[in-house]
């Protein structure tokens, strides 16, 4: 698996790459454009990313923006829904109306800092992302 985490916090980035190394290879991304254009790049060769873990909050695009953009760049290049990314938010403040928007842009589910690998590898099967 292709496993993209997005976070301006470095510490944030290596926990989740720690938790995810088992299951995939992780490409840690420190901010929302630089997402987008690794998104697109790996979408137009269909060289996809299967999972994308994405901060709500980073300082130069929030994450809600990033999904949306990267929903749109699958739109574009028709991807089919079976084979679109399974995007993670993730979030410090578990902000309602936050969620509400990521869940109306088609993110797959969202975490709650701070998580345990536990936490993680259970919602990734309950969600099916994982099994």
């Amino acid at each position: 698996m292709k496993i993209m985490i997005v976070d301006d916090d470095p510490i944030s980035r290596g926990v989740l790459a720690n938790i995810l190394k088992d299951i995939g290879d992780c490409e840690k991304i420190s901010n929302g454009s630089e997402a987008i254009l690794a998104f697109e790049s790996k979408v137009s060769t269909k060289d996809r990313y299967d999972i994308i873990t994405l901060d709500i909050s980073m300082p130069d695009i929030s994450g809600l923006t990033v999904l949306y953009k990267m929903r749109k760049v699958e739109t574009q290049y028709n991807v089919p829904e079976e084979e679109r990314a399974k995007i993670i938010m993730v979030t410090a403040d578990g902000n309602r109306d936050h969620i509400k928007t990521a869940i109306s842009e088609k993110c797959t589910y969202y975490i709650v800092k701070p998580f345990s690998r536990d936490e993680i590898m259970e919602k990734f099967k309950k969600q099916k992302i994982i099994s």
